[in-house]
This record gives C-alpha cells, structure tokens and sequence, in this order.
C-alpha cells in the first residue's frame, strides 16, 4: 500500500487519514491499525466491520497508549476511550462507494461496534513493534520533513480502494 493514499478519505478536504501501520490485520485487511492525518496527529483505528462494508472507530492516540496496546498491557476498549473528545465513525459501502463519517462521543458508540471491554490486542502484526519503535524515533527527531512517517513506516496492508 502507498501511504500516501488515504485510507480514510475526508469528504471535506483536508482531514484524510493515512495508514502508518497495522498493529493486527485479517487477510491483509488493517483491523486494528495506527493511522495520521495531514497534521501529524495520531489516531487509533479499529475496523469493527469489513464483509459488506468497512466501517472504523477511530480515536486520537498517544505514543504511550500504542506503546500499551502492542504491548498488550491496556485492552483496546480503554485505549479507544483514553482521549476524552469525539470519536469519529467512519463507514466505507463497497457497493456504492459512499463513504461517511460521524463525530460522536464514545458512550453513544452502539456496544455492538465496540471491542469487548477486556479484549487485548492479539495476533499482533510482525512489524508492529519494529514500527512503533521507528515513530518514537521519528517523533523525536529535531526535524520531520512532511513524508518522514511515510517514506520509513512499511505496510503491507491493503485499503478499501484495492478490494
């Protein structure tokens, strides 16, 4: 996958979400996975539903908590819920290719599209860590050049767009 393509599109111009690396994956398809915006922020992705359609919760992350969630010390429920503002729902029809997104807070997040509450991250991708540790170091660089997390992170993963 190019990182430089978003995964998650934004409709408004601007907020797309790019693919940095996927901490567990089916088939090649990111479930649970690290994802940026344009501005560098970092966001945790998990894909709740991908037979018919795609769909994410995505939640802004800290290095701490995907230090965490890879490490298996925090369950994927609390670190969704961590950051106390929006999360965004983000649904991908295959069929039409209508894509939308919704802000709402986590407590109004249906417990159906929600990882069990005690449910770690499991099967973790072989180059999770390797690229967690890379984003520490990245992130702590005296300087980042606007591809610095894309031309250094691989993914082997695929998007919607490839299906």
């Amino acid at each position: 996958m190019n990182n430089n393509t978003p995964i998650i599109p934004d409709n408004s111009g601007g907020n797309s979400l790019f693919l940095l690396f996927s901490i567990t994956d089916f088939e090649g398809i990111p479930i649970l996975f690290v994802a940026r915006n344009p501005f560098n922020e970092l966001f945790l992705c998990n894909c709740i539903e991908f037979r018919f359609f795609q769909r994410w919760i995505i939640s802004k992350v800290t290095l701490p908590v995907l230090d965490d969630v890879i490490n298996c010390t925090i369950p994927i429920w609390d670190a969704l819920k961590i950051d106390n503002g929006l999360k965004i729902i983000a649904t991908f029809f295959y069929n039409s290719g209508k894509f939308i997104q919704e802000k709402v807070p986590f407590d109004s997040i249906p417990i159906d599209d929600l990882p069990e509450k005690n449910a770690y991250a499991c099967l973790i991708n072989k180059d999770a860590k390797q690229n967690l540790s890379l984003l520490h170091t990245l992130l702590s660089a005296d300087f980042l050049s606007e591809d610095a997390y894309t031309t250094h992170i691989e993914a082997d993963t695929i998007s919607h767009e490839n299906q």
